[in-house]
């Protein structure tokens, strides 16, 4: 009646006939009362107190059903998530087994063996990455095997109104995947450095492993083995007995030394070249492309009577070159003169003619590739000509027009100019250079200063073990910097002469000749050789002009023989910043691609570096050499030189010499105010003038002293430099900041120093 609206009837023979008299009763009572709705939940409850009494159940088994359906639902959302991460885990075994056969392939082309290295191999961050890859995998693993032990703890629970999920079984493949309890977690294998001495590694046989078996291996490993399988399905033997007792002496040991441990030099770890970029595929120059462009050359030119015959072509990374050979009598300034008409038929954004090319009777033009390659630093490391050569300081550059790798010795150059536009690869090409020293040297054999005005540029390698000084970013500690390299050179020439020896190399051989208790004795060490790379002159040559250049002549001068070498490096070659001094002793240079043939003669004292393509296209122009050679700079990104050196630093904090820091402060702060000696002899009149007529300005003491403009200044830098007078605030006068007492006192205390 409450449900239909229906009016209750008044009269009781209607009651009756509608259901009895109570329920009406009881109705009216509460529709009257109550309401409507009132009513209707009073009767439902009424109704679910009628049903406990009469089944004599609890009241949530009523519910049974409800919660059979909603398990029912989640099993089968389980279910899925369990099917999508059993395929996640298969993909990433193939995965996997696909980067290790590439890295094999690559092993076999390079003729590079594991064996090759005696060191302790150590985790890369990129297996680092991979091994938090796994952890992330096995813990979703766990989630979902916790979520299905709680379905069925419920359903346990649930008893008479019991359930299945439908594609569940106790023997599945669940049991496989999931360790049942903490200690089967715990006996899952880690990942972790494989020692060289008591591990060696041993081919997997893949085929002959299903894929069941691969993921059983994966998950668990038998410690009573001497084979372990690691979590990427590599097999190692082991030698688990000659482990543990190492283990246990090493426990042993460490229970009988003190407390605190001796603080002892840790062995240079040379990075691994997992860490830089590799090519794995090779796009060269169409076969048809180079015939049809070799057609047209000949075309062009016997167009203009000139008829040629092409002898050789050289595909290299970026540029082709056609060697050709002209008939007698032909003039090779003819053939130069038609420069523009063959780079327009060859649609070619621009050409460059070699005539005649070095111990060849032939004339060579190199056309850009329309499929360029980079020349990765990792294929210059890694190659034969870079790990099997004796060269003192080896220096990657790149490799040449004919695809040959290009190594060269710093030592011999022994200097070195980098110059070009900007954006043209020079920044690229030092830390090529910095690269290939610490996958070469450690810190006892090569030691470097960096000098960085740009601050962005060499920032990274703040930290590395190799540096002697924090990167000098201030050009007036860079100046101090170079005074302080003369300094070295100076002192090592005078040990030299001590010994007897004429370089570096004679002078070490003394040394290690010598025993530890003579060493100790006179303070003697095997020097190291000193690198010094600046990274932009322009920037130094603008703050202290004269004694950069001063330092830097006689730097490249002298310091060859004492094993110091300079890497400068400008973006303006211009003869304000490239001076006639620094080019003549500074023999070795390096020509990226400049605007104009005026900066290419500035910095390699011929035309050419402006027909570059740039990204890395240079000339280079070792000492040795009668003509510069054309070669790809090898490439390294900024991510790759950030985990070489994240690698570094990992080993331990840098040991830089503080001596060094002391003094190039030092200088800093004196070379502007001076000491005592240096300071003008107005410099107390001057003082004690301005502090008396509360004036400071360089046209107040010109007045008053009758002196220049460039002495008067002089003299007011030197004040300011004691705190006498204020820095400059545009066209305002200077504040005075002290009184006559301290100014006094100032002159007096240095008057007894």
């Amino acid at each position: 009646v409450l449900i239909f609206g229906k009016s209750i009837p008044e009269d009781l023979t209607d009651l009756l006939t509608e259901g009895g008299v109570l329920p009406g009763i009881f109705l009216l009572f509460l529709k009257q009362f109550l309401g409507s709705l009132g009513a209707m939940i009073v009767l439902f409850f009424a109704i679910l107190l009628c049903l406990v009494m009469i089944t004599e159940k609890p009241l949530m088994s009523l519910f049974a059903l409800f919660s059979v359906q909603t398990a029912e639902k989640a099993g089968r959302r389980a279910k899925s998530d369990l099917q999508r991460i059993s395929q996640t885990a298969r993909e990433a075994l193939e995965e996997r087994r696909f980067r290790r056969e590439e890295r094999e392939a690559d092993f076999q082309t390079t003729d590079f063996h594991l064996e090759d290295f005696k060191e302790e191999r150590e985790v890369s961050p990129l297996e680092a990455e991979e091994n938090k890859e796994k952890e992330a995998l096995r813990s979703d693993l766990l989630s979902v095997k916790e979520e299905l032990d709680l379905i069925n703890s419920k359903k346990e629970d649930w008893k008479e109104d019991s359930f299945t999920v439908e594609g569940l079984s106790d023997s599945s493949e669940v049991e496989e995947l999931f360790p049942e309890n903490s200690s089967e977690i715990d006996a899952v294998p880690k990942v972790k450095s494989l020692k060289k001495q008591s591990m060696k590694e041993e081919p997997l046989d893949e085929e002959a492993l299903d894929e069941e078996e691969l993921k059983k291996r994966l998950l668990q490993g038998d410690p009573s083995s001497r084979v372990v399988y690691t979590a990427d399905g590599r097999r190692i033997a082991s030698d688990n007995e000659n482990l543990q007792k190492r283990i246990q002496e090493k426990k042993e040991e460490e229970l009988t030394v003190d407390s605190v441990p001796e603080k002892s030099a840790k062995p240079y770890v040379f990075p691994p070249l997992s860490l830089l970029k590799r090519s794995h595929s090779q796009e060269e120059e169409k076969r048809s492309e180079i015939e049809k462009n070799a057609q047209t050359l000949k075309e062009t030119l016997k167009s203009f009577g000139i008829t040629v015959s092409i002898i050789n072509v050289s595909v290299g990374p970026s540029v082709t070159r056609y060697e050709l050979q002209p008939e007698q009598g032909v003039k090779l300034a003819k053939i130069v003169s038609l420069s523009n008409d063959i780079k327009m038929r060859l649609a070619a954004a621009d050409i460059r003619i070699e005539a005649p090319i070095p111990g060849k009777s032939a004339v060579g033009i190199e056309v850009p590739n329309k499929n360029s390659q980079v020349v990765y630093l990792g294929d210059i490391l890694s190659s034969p000509a870079f790990l099997e050569n004796k060269m003192k300081l080896a220096f990657g550059v790149g490799k040449d027009i004919g695809g040959k790798v290009v190594v060269t010795d710093i030592a011999k150059m022994p200097h070195l100019l980098v110059a070009g536009a900007t954006g043209a690869g020079k920044s690229v090409s030092i830390n090529t250079l910095i690269m290939s020293i610490l996958y070469r040297y450690s810190p006892e054999e090569v030691r470097m200063i960096m000098v960085d005005p740009k601050v962005v540029e060499l920032q990274v390698y703040n930290g590395i073990p190799h540096l002697l000084i924090p990167v000098v970013t201030d050009p007036k500690k860079a100046a101090a910097a170079l005074n302080w390299a003369v300094a070295e050179m100076t002192s090592r020439y005078k040990k030299f002469a001590a010994y007897g020896v004429r370089d570096l190399s004679g002078y070490n051989e003394k040394i290690r000749g010598l025993s530890e208790e003579e060493r100790e004795k006179e303070g003697l060490s095997v020097l190291p050789q000193i690198l010094i790379i600046i990274d932009e002159l322009a920037d130094l040559m603008m703050v202290s002009a004269s004694e950069v250049e001063d330092a830097i002549v006689r730097l490249t001068q002298l310091a060859r023989a004492c094993g110091m070498h300079l890497i400068i490096a400008t973006q303006r070659p211009s003869v304000n910043v490239i001076t006639g001094l620094i080019k003549a002793n500074v023999p070795s240079r390096i020509a990226f691609s400049v605007s104009s043939g005026v900066d290419s003669r500035t910095i390699i004292d011929m035309n050419g570096a402006e027909k570059l393509l740039g990204k890395g296209d240079m000339l280079f122009f070792p000492q040795n050499l009668p003509k510069p050679i054309r070669v790809q700079g090898a490439f390294v990104s900024d991510e790759e030189v950030a985990k070489v050196t994240e690698f570094l630093k990992s080993q331990g904090e840098a040991e830089y010499n503080h001596s060094i820091s002391k003094s190039l402060e030092k200088e800093a702060t004196e070379e502007v105010g001076g000491s005592q000696s240096d300071r003008d002899e107005l410099f107390a009149e001057a003082g004690s003038l301005v502090i008396e007529t509360d004036k400071a300005s360089i046209g107040f003491l010109q007045r008053k002293f009758r002196i220049g403009f460039n002495r008067a200044a002089r003299i007011m830098d030197q004040l300011a430099a004691e705190h006498v007078v204020g820095e400059e605030e545009g066209t305002k006068a200077r504040k005075v900041l002290m009184n006559m007492e301290e100014f006094e006192e100032l002159l007096s205390t240095e008057r007894m120093e």
